[in-house]
This record gives C-alpha cells, sequence and structure tokens, in this order.
C-alpha cells in the first residue's frame, strides 16, 4: 500500500530556522550597543505646567496678601517729638484776679474743705464749757448785676426763727445773664450761730437776711446750706491742762495740715496748681455731748476742725503770663512752664487776704523756668493720618512749637502711618 505511506520531514524542517534561537527579543547586534537615535526627534520635550505648580502659585499670592492684611491690621507708628525750648530766670512779682479784666491774669479758689481729727489726752476733773455751732451757707444774689457787701455779724435767719451771723465782711458778686436768663451771683462763707448750745445744730435749710426787711432785696438775698450745723454745745467736760490741750492741738494741726492739702489738691483741676504759699488754714476745737463717750477714766478728748481755702492758677495761663511779661518780644505762642511745681510762690500782704472772699491777690515768683512751647497734638495726629508719605516733614512745619520729630513704625518694614488716629502715638521728648 505504497499510496497510504506520505513523506516524512524533521522538525527541524517544519519550524522557522530561528525559533531555536531566540535570546534576543530586541534583536540588537551583536556588540550591544544601541542603535543610534534619529537626529529630527526631540527626545526631551518641555514640561507642561502641572498641578503642583498651581497650588505653590496660589499659596504665594495667599501669603503676600496675608502679609500684607497682618501689616496692616498690626501698622502703628510713635511720633517722637522734640518742642521748642527754654530758660528763663524768674524774680517778678504778678498780680491776679478773682474776676480778671481781659488780658489779666485770673485766679481760682478751692473753698473750704473741711476736717476733723481727735486725740486722747490725760484729764483731771470737770469744767463747763459753751460752744457755738456754726457751718457753711451760700449766700445768693438774685437782685440785680451789682455786688453787694455785707458788713461784720450780718444775720441769717433759719425757718425756726434761729439767728447764725459771719464774722467777716463780704461781697456777694452780681447776678449774670446766661442764655437770656438771670444767674443769681453767689459765695460761700461760713457762719456761726448767735448763742452756744446743741439746740443750733440744725439740718440743712434756706436763710434769709432780716437786715433787707421791707427792702426789694429782701427776697433777692438769701442763703443755704447742704450741710448740717455742727460743733455747739453747752455743758460739763472732762479737764484738760493747758499744757496738754496745746500739744495735742499742735498734733492735730500737723495731720490735718497734710490731710486737707491733699484733698485740696486731688479735688483741683488737672491742669490747675496749687502752690505751697497759697493756702489758709483755720482751726477750731470741736466740743459735744457725747465727747466723753466711750473715753476711759482719767482721759479726755480733744477734737479739732481744720478748714482749708486755697489759690488755684491755670498752669497755661500762668505760664502764658510770665512769658508775656518776661519775654521781649514774645510771640504770643502756647507754652507751658514745665518745673512750675518747683518754682517759689510768695504771697503777699496776706495779713489783708479774709479767705473766700479775696478779689486780688500779689505774688512773687522765683527759679529758673523751663519754659516748653506747646502744639496742637490733635490736630497734628489728625493731619499725620490724612498724609501721604512724601509729606510728613510738611505736616510737622505747620507747628511752630515742634522743633523736630521722628517717626518708628512697627512693624520695622512699614512706612505709611496708618489712617487709625488710636495707632498714632506721641511722645514728647523734653531736656531736663
Amino acid at each position: 500500500m505504497p499510496d497510504i505511506i506520505r513523506s516524512r520531514r524533521s522538525l527541524k524542517e517544519v519550524l522557522p530556522r530561528d525559533i531555536g534561537s531566540r535570546t534576543n527579543t530586541n534583536h540588537l547586534p551583536p556588540n550591544d550597543s544601541p542603535a543610534p537615535r534619529p537626529k529630527n526627534i526631540d527626545w526631551h520635550p518641555r514640561r507642561r505646567f502641572g498641578s503642583k505648580f498651581l497650588v505653590t502659585l496660589i499659596l504665594l499670592v495667599i501669603v503676600i496678601f496675608g502679609a500684607i492684611a497682618v501689616t496692616s491690621y498690626f501698622s502703628k507708628v510713635t511720633v517722637k517729638v522734640i518742642p521748642v525750648q527754654g530758660r528763663l530766670l524768674l524774680n517778678h512779682t504778678f498780680d491776679a484776679y478773682r474776676e480778671a479784666p481781659e488780658g489779666e491774669l485770673a485766679f481760682s479758689l478751692v473753698s473750704d474743705i473741711n476736717d476733723t481729727e481727735k486725740k486722747a489726752v490725760p484729764a483731771s476733773g470737770t469744767e463747763k464749757v459753751s460752744r457755738k455751732a456754726s457751718g457753711l451757707v451760700t449766700i445768693y444774689n438774685n437782685y440785680n448785676e451789682q455786688a453787694q457787701k455785707l458788713i461784720v455779724n450780718t444775720r441769717f435767719e433759719a425757718p425756726d426763727g434761729k439767728i447764725f451771723r459771719i464774722q467777716d465782711p463780704i461781697t456777694v458778686p452780681g447776678a449774670k445773664m446766661a442764655n437770656g436768663q438771670q444767674v443769681p451771683g453767689s459765695i460761700e462763707v461760713r457762719v456761726y450761730a448767735d448763742q452756744a448750745g446743741s439746740a443750733y445744730n440744725i439740718g440743712p435749710a434756706e436763710f434769709t437776711i432780716p437786715g433787707f426787711k421791707g427792702d426789694p432785696r429782701f427776697d433777692k438775698f438769701y442763703a443755704r446750706s447742704t450741710a448740717s450745723m455742727a460743733g455747739g454745745f453747752e455743758g460739763e467736760v472732762k479737764k484738760v491742762s493747758e499744757a496738754d490741750r496745746a500739744e495735742a492741738i499742735r498734733e492735730l494741726e500737723e495731720i490735718l495740715k497734710t490731710r486737707l492739702i491733699a484733698s485740696a489738691k486731688t479735688q483741683s483741676p488737672a491742669n490747675f496748681i496749687l502752690f505751697d504759699d497759697a493756702y489758709f488754714i483755720t482751726y477750731e476745737e470741736v466740743l459735744n455731748e457725747t465727747a466723753s463717750a466711750g473715753i476711759p477714766a482719767g482721759q479726755a478728748e480733744v477734737a479739732l476742725r481744720g478748714t482749708f481755702n486755697g489759690i488755684l492758677f491755670n498752669r497755661e495761663e500762668l505760664s502764658f503770663k510770665v512769658a508775656e511779661e518776661q519775654i521781649p518780644n514774645f510771640n504770643g505762642r502756647p507754652l507751658l512752664i514745665k518745673n512750675l511745681d518747683q518754682i517759689k510762690f510768695t504771697l503777699l500782704n496776706r495779713e489783708d487776704i479774709t479767705g473766700p472772699e479775696v478779689s486780688q491777690i500779689s505774688f512773687t515768683l522765683e527759679g529758673n523756668a523751663h519754659l516748653v512751647w506747646q502744639f496742637n497734638q490733635e490736630e497734628m495726629i489728625t493731619k499725620l493720618s490724612q498724609a501721604t508719605k512724601d509729606s510728613y516733614p510738611t505736616v510737622f512745619a505747620q507747628f511752630p512749637g515742634i522743633k523736630e520729630a521722628n517717626l518708628s513704625f512697627f512693624p520695622p518694614w512699614s512706612t505709611k502711618i496708618p489712617a487709625n488716629r488710636d495707632k498714632i502715638k506721641v511722645e514728647v521728648i523734653t531736656t531736663d
């Protein structure tokens, strides 16, 4: 069966010739060197902006604007100003008036400040004493614009008929017109009971002046008290030797003097000065019916009341008056004597001054006055807050009282004065 026999071929003949030798799938040349790249192909193309770059850019913008915002929020400036200054050797007499005419120096009063202190002292036996009550009243003149003089012992009558008197002559200022209405003139004085005893320790009241009865002035002159009369006493008290009493009173006077001066300065306006020689203190021993209550046997109580009246000056007005009278060709610009508290003040003719009714005084000032010219700080701050960086020197030049000015910014890289006035601080630097 020769037709069934087929021709036999080996696998080597059937398979492709290189199937058994495919060990290099890249078909590299025998020396393994890569084929040279075509020269017309750019094998390093530029990368396009990716997401990381955009995020970085956004963060950078945020940081920049954040820094600007923070700088604006925290930005502040200190303006250090050196004012025009000078020295003036003083030894001059001045006049001042309670109601000063135009161009003259005025003074004010801090009046009838009271305080009481007491001290226990040795006592032996008893003695009979009598004291008259006293207190402060304000006398009003609603009659006309003329001042009215009241003589010593002028009477003031309380609603219950009790009489009180003044111990010194006084002048009640005339009424004035204000906003189309008449405002009564007034003065505060101390009045004393006509008789001794506690019956005159009355409460606040309104008083008439019996001497004006039958006169149109009777209804237009009156007095009022805002506190009770006090000190009225008549009876037996423990007896104290004159030496012990005098020693106690000296100690009490020193205590009261210190307290009264401190109280007066506290009550005085901040821009006013009370000189050491510009006040009067009167002392009065106080007795009352319960003075011996709670005092051990063999001791008594000495009580003293002090009344303070002082003369005040406006610092700026006094400084200006000194410059006006003592500086040749004074330019009239506002100034202040920085060391006014160290200038020696001497009140002339103290014996002629009778308490709160004083209307004119003369005094001397001695010392080396340190003059400091002033400038309007609020106006300067306003102008600086509205100015451009290049115009700051122009702003300072508008104030003749400024000799030199420097700006200190925070943060340090800031160079613009904030528009917010609260972020502008002014420091005035003066020499000693």
